[in-house]
């Protein structure tokens, strides 16, 4: 009797203290290759078939073991139309395969008796891609006698063949129960000629469980077979399970790593002060910085001017501030982490730059101009900014030197072309005034005016807190970051200087509104930000606020 399967409903999954999150496949819907279903906090792919991604329905118990994967189908019979509770799944057409060309190799245990294999390039075959730690639960269909593996790829070293190091039941498999549909649990044994894979002796239709770590990416799928699946529930663990401090610091970089690439896009050797001659290309040559922790990649670029041309990597960047004078972020009290010495590129953050020679009474003149970036543009493609990417949700933390200028700092996500919102952007920052950051040493420094807060309306760092000031400063930007997203950090008109960086993966920025140090919230500024006494006269700043002493 021909049955056709038509998707109604999804069934409320169970929430526990938790909240549980999923990503199911829907009956209705032509899934294609790498095509990804996702929820809040991660990501299932599906692999490179090569042929077709097929969906089915297989009936459940409303009360049992498979119920949270569930949903609601109409069953078209002979007889008429029914309702009935399924898991919907999706199946590839072909085995994995570790070749990226349909026929060679045979999943994960070919190789010529080596102990370790490649990870499949085509078949049916998924990929999980959590961005927070947490409980994770796969709905599976395994055939009867096929080696099953779960594999973190995170973890996996390949030699120079792409084969993974690291022996496969010791490292690469994660612990797991598998149940059949009525929540028995089922026994998997290890057999030698599946080079790590488990094998059930009778088919499963039930859950993969593991605890999976946030950024790591898992591999799942049976060799000799077709592994189907109904798709994830996730349950983040509690409180962001914020990981371990990630810091990189601009002092240690060597800038012999530095790459030098030449511009071409946008860039115009000829115009006027009104615009750019588009008829006469120019280039300019940028200097190309990368560095990266575990969960976080940052890439600074440096372009200077077309009349300072740097011959080298190294000549775009300056490495500038002392490893222990008042120019370095180690006051212990208000410097976490502590940087001394910071990265500045050169050049202006412009999606157009053009350059021209012009002769004056005083002789030849080499002009410069560009466009600035505002909100909406393009992203910057050349000049001073730094960019940063994060696999995992978590907080990261920037240590800056700002120039004097009055113009603002943005940190935009790539996604929108937008500036974050100030009120969620932390700021803590150190004025330049007859000092930098403190009096002293690295032993005995003693801060002189800290001033944390949000960041202010107009993103211009020298107004936190509503002070105004014209001085350069240093200290830290704090803002929530989402996995897999771009976050551009420059100033349009001028150029942002790096210390370095610190990333916790999980959690969230807590903002503290503070309008400034508590240390510091019984001392009186003028408006150049000079400690005064009760007997100044005029306007004065007190807890970040003014006011007209008399």
């Amino acid at each position: 009797m021909k049955k056709i399967f038509t998707f109604i409903a999804t069934a409320l999954v169970a929430m526990s203290a938790n909240a549980q999150e999923s990503a199911l496949f829907d009956y209705s819907t032509t899934y294609e290759d790498g095509q990804e279903v996702a929820s809040e906090n991660c990501v299932i792919q599906l692999g490179n078939d090569m042929k077709k991604w097929k969906t089915g329905a297989a009936k459940v118990d409303e009360g049992g073991y498979l119920a949270a994967f569930g949903k609601v189908v109409t069953v078209s019979t002979d007889d008429g139309d029914k309702d009935q509770f399924s898991v919907v799944t999706v199946t590839g057409s072909n085995n994995p395969k570790d070749q990226a060309v349909s026929g060679q190799g045979s999943g994960i245990n070919c190789s010529e008796g080596k102990t370790s294999a490649r990870l499949p390039q085509n078949g049916s075959y998924y990929i999980l891609k959590p961005t927070k730690s947490g409980k994770m639960q796969v709905g599976i269909i395994l055939n009867a006698e096929k080696a099953f593996y779960l594999i973190d790829a995170t973890e996996a070293t390949t030699d120079e063949e792409g084969y993974i190091n690291v022996p496969l039941p010791d490292a690469n498999i994660k612990n797991y129960v598998v149940k059949d549909g009525t929540g028995a649990e089922v026994t998997l044994t290890e057999n030698e000629d599946t080079k790590g894979g488990k094998v059930a002796a009778d088919k499963v239709t039930g859950v993969l469980e593991f605890d999976a770590v946030a950024g790591h990416v898992y591999y799942f799928f049976c060799t000799g077979s077709k592994l189907g699946c109904f798709g994830y529930i996730f349950t983040p663990s509690a409180g962001g399970d914020t990981g371990e401090m990630e810091i990189w610091k601009a002092a240690e970089f060597n800038l012999e790593n530095a790459t030098l690439e030449t511009l071409t896009n946008g860039i115009y050797a000829g115009g006027t002060a009104e615009g750019p001659d588009t008829s006469m290309p120019g280039t300019l040559l940028t200097s190309t910085i990368v560095a990266t922790t575990a969960n976080v990649t940052m890439t600074g670029l440096s372009t200077p001017n077309g009349d300072h041309t740097p011959t080298t990597p190294a000549e775009a960047w300056q490495l500038k501030g002392s490893v222990d004078g008042n120019d370095a972020l180690i006051v212990p009290e208000y410097c976490d982490p502590q940087y001394a010495q910071y990265l500045m590129g050169q050049g202006n953050p412009e999606a157009i730059h053009w350059e021209f020679d012009e002769e004056t009474d005083n002789g030849t003149s080499h002009r410069v101009y560009g466009t600035y970036w505002e909100p909406g543009n393009e992203m910057p493609a050349k000049g001073a900014y730094w960019k940063f990417t994060t696999k995992v949700d978590g907080t990261l933390k920037v240590a800056i030197y700002g120039n004097k200028n009055g113009n603002p700092t943005y940190i935009v996500d790539e996604s929108t072309r937008q500036p974050l919102e100030a009120s969620s952007i932390q700021v803590g920052i150190f004025y330049q005034n007859t000092g930098f950051a403190y009096e002293g040493n690295a032993e005995e420094g003693t801060a002189k005016y800290f001033n944390e807060g949000v960041m202010a309306d107009d993103y211009v760092l020298q107004h936190t807190n509503g002070i105004t000031q014209n001085r350069p400063v240093l200290g830290y930007l704090t803002f929530s970051a989402k996995a897999n997203k771009n976050y551009y950090l420059f100033n349009p008109k001028s150029q942002i200087g790096l210390y370095g960086f610190s990333f916790v993966p999980g959690g969230e920025v807590a903002i503290r509104n503070l309008e400034v140090a508590p240390a510091f919230s019984d001392r009186i500024y003028n408006l150049q930000g000079q400690v005064v006494g009760a007997d100044y006269k005029g306007i004065v700043i007190k807890n970040g606020r003014k006011y007209i002493q008399k």
